[in-house]
């Protein structure tokens, strides 16, 4: 089968799930073509990308569009006339909060999509997360005549963009015109439910999955406390430095290493200052999945201390958690949107309140202190992970609602 994935920017560091589901279903024999909003910015870049078979197309933008023609499926017509009869009124919710500027750039982008639909023989339409490429994607699939699909995860579910009236209207269109919706967690999924009622047969709940075969438990070092992902608010990283503060004044011996870049770095490495944890806690800055993964098979704990931000924007369903279980690393989170799906507390792992430095800190000391109460939680979170989140079987029932919902070209255009 031949799948068109509409993405915002290709590749994203913090976004190395999405390539492995590409990467995943190309081994299982589909043909995947990726078309991207956006450049990716400028970061590191993982080293799977040397694996990737499917060609990538960059969307251009209003400052490319002057003369641009699409060709076949079009008559060649110059894309400011390709949109004719897919006009959306000022007042679609489609297009809230988005200029009219916008609005055009995401028309356009949708009919070079369609073009590339058209000529060669893509069947079917994906995006992930819902904001502006899922409805590239939708546009396009209507300019096509095939279908599309998208994959909900956070802040496309949890955010206000417009307002809390207009946005849900949005959702809703979103998931009623679509083939089918996937959730990557249960929370999200009834909450997408809750939005579109009528549609709740074809919202399906796929976790992330993960690669089980380059997870293997390592040789932990006593007192290596290990936190990972991007540098944002959510992720809560500052209760971590602060819980480490009140460790170190416990007389505990450890050292807490923090993989991930972003935007907080300079807040965090303020805060490291000012307790005098320069020592024992480090901004260790971006890493590859290898040398994330080398780093796990060393700690003896996993933190990621997830709150909602002020923007209310939250994590859907950490990836990084369920590496680390897969490494047999016993884990320590919160109980935020799908995280208590993969933490059971007490059995897999620990749960803390968000924001709280002293039940984080009290949390590590139990885990760090005594390895026999931790190496439970890890025996148990790596068996979850083997039963409920392996990559290739989460991948294949991805791939199975592709077949059952795709409405393939027969004969593909050529030029």
């Amino acid at each position: 089968m031949r799948i068109g994935y509409v993405l915002n920017r290709f590749p994203r560091f913090s976004q190395t799930f999405v390539l492995n589901e590409i990467l995943e279903l190309e081994r299982c024999g589909h043909r995947i073509d990726i078309f991207s909003l956006a450049r990716p910015p400028d970061e590191p870049r993982q080293p799977e990308l040397a694996q990737l078979q499917a060609s990538v197309t960059y969307l251009p933008g209003l400052d490319q569009l002057a003369g641009l023609r699409l060709g076949v499926g079009f008559k060649d017509r110059p894309a400011s006339l390709v949109t004719e009869g897919y006009d959306q009124p000022c007042g679609d919710p489609l297009f809230a909060g988005l200029s009219e500027a916008d609005a055009v750039r995401l028309e356009v982008a949708a009919a070079v999509v369609a073009s590339h639909v058209r000529r060669l023989g893509i069947g079917h339409l994906h995006a992930h997360f819902g904001t502006n490429q899922t409805k590239v994607a939708l546009l396009a699939a209507r300019m096509a005549g095939i279908r599309f699909s998208w994959t909900a995860h956070a802040r496309d579910l949890y955010l206000t963009f417009a307002d809390a009236a207009t946005d849900r209207e949005m959702r809703r269109r979103k998931i009623a015109e679509a083939a089918f919706v996937v959730a990557v967690s249960e929370y999200n999924r009834q909450i997408l439910a809750a939005i579109c009622p009528e549609r709740t047969a074809s919202i399906h709940r796929i976790y992330n999955g993960i690669d089980l075969a380059a997870c293997r438990p390592g040789k932990p070092q006593a007192g290596r406390i290990l936190a990972a992902g991007r540098l944002v608010e959510k992720k809560g990283f500052i209760h971590l430095v602060e819980a480490c503060g009140r460790l170190r004044d416990r007389g505990l011996a450890f050292r807490c290493e923090i993989i991930g870049d972003g935007p907080e770095r300079d807040r965090l490495q303020q805060r490291i200052e000012d307790l005098a944890l320069q020592d024992i806690v480090v901004l260790a800055g971006y890493a590859s999945q290898t040398d994330l993964f080398a780093a796990m098979r060393q700690a003896a704990v996993f933190v990621l201390p997830c709150i909602q931000a002020a923007d209310g924007d939250r994590d859907g369903l950490p990836t990084v958690l369920l590496e680390a279980m897969a490494h047999g690393l016993p884990v320590i989170s919160s109980p935020v949107t799908g995280v208590p799906e993969i933490i059971s507390h007490q059995q897999t792992g620990l749960l803390t309140p968000c924001g709280d430095p002293n039940a984080l800190a009290e949390a590590i000391y139990r885990c760090v202190h005594s390895a026999g109460f931790a190496e439970k939680f890890g025996l148990r979170g790596r068996e979850k992970t083997i039963r409920q989140f392996d990559l290739h079987a989460n991948v294949s029932a991805l791939a199975l609602c592709f077949g059952r919902y795709c409405k393939a070209l027969s004969t593909p255009l050529e030029n």
